[in-house]
């Protein structure tokens, strides 16, 4: 299964993966990652806390940019 990080301020997101990567966000912009980047990832969820970035989970039948919910959320997008 596959997560889309998306950076919601103005300015860059660094977002320092598990892999040990790190994911370069300009304001706006939406980066899909495998489940093992974000699950467990401090980063990810000092970040999401923060509301510098939002992270979905998408669903298995499409890889749609639209398509998923909100992690951390308690309401789920239905459509």
């Amino acid at each position: 299964m596959n997560y889309e990080i998306q950076n919601l301020t103005r300015r860059l997101v660094s977002v320092h993966c598990n892999s040990g990567k790190t994911c370069h966000l300009p304001p706006g912009y939406k980066h899909e990652v495998p489940e093992q980047e974000v699950t467990g990832n401090t980063s990810v969820k000092k970040l999401r806390d923060r509301k510098l970035i939002a992270v979905r989970q998408l669903s298995k039948a499409s890889t749609s940019k639209s398509a998923g919910e909100d992690i951390g959320n308690a309401e789920t997008k239905s459509d």
